[in-house]
């Protein structure tokens, strides 16, 4: 798998001199423009204090940082891990969608609650710096809504751009396939192969295959 830098101005390597030749050492350069929703720096101290908590709390793949013997923040824009032992995997793992959640620390410190790193406030809030912003988790429809960040960081091309984003949590495949068919939902995933296979034969629809 490719990986691209999207908070990084680049991925580490021996050749540009991110990995050390011991295959321990990552030295990690962020972009110096890149910022959280409501305008605080996304810099190293940010970076470093987001791995920690994850870390601390125990939860989710924080042992994806088993292998970290530790960490230093050289500058605002650049910071360090140094691993136990060399791991082809390290760099994969931690751009892992689900591994590296880069938290706005003033986020998390105004909305902590005896001791818990503002988990509970961050499960239905927004803590980000992405394009879209958490707008809402209804959990009795199981739906949450963002919303695109006119300001993002990255900027926007002059393209057409989604303003609005749902994602709903949906059980049944029949239901599934009846919200696409009937244009309710625009990407689906998660039904059965029988109901994948009628939708992959009907037109203006696109069924798409993974190994």
């Amino acid at each position: 798998a490719e990986i691209v830098p999207v908070l990084l101005a680049e991925v580490p390597s021996k050749e540009n001199g991110g990995i050390s030749e011991d295959g321990l050492t990552y030295t990690f350069h962020l972009k110096p423009n890149a910022y959280f929703h409501d305008g605080s720096p996304l810099n190293a101290e940010a970076v470093k204090y987001s791995i920690d908590r994850q870390r601390a709390l125990g939860l989710g793949p924080d042992y994806y940082w088993a292998n970290v013997k530790e960490m230093e923040v050289i500058d605002d824009t650049t910071f360090q891990v140094v691993l136990n032992a060399p791991s082809v995997f390290f760099l994969n793992m931690i751009a892992a969608p689900w591994a590296s959640r880069i938290v706005n620390p003033a986020v998390v410190e105004a909305n902590e609650v005896d001791g818990d790193m503002a988990n509970a406030y961050l499960q239905d809030h927004d803590g980000g710096s992405g394009p879209y912003i958490l707008e809402s988790w209804d959990r009795d429809l199981r739906q949450i809504t963002m919303v695109r960040d006119p300001n993002y960081w990255g900027g926007w091309d002059e393209g057409p751009h989604i303003y609005e984003v749902v994602v709903r949590w949906i059980d049944e495949s029949s239901t599934i396939r009846s919200m696409l068919e009937k244009g309710d939902a625009d990407v689906v995933t998660g039904f059965t192969y029988e109901d994948w296979k009628a939708l992959g034969e009907t037109p203006g629809i696109n069924a798409v295959s993974y190994p």
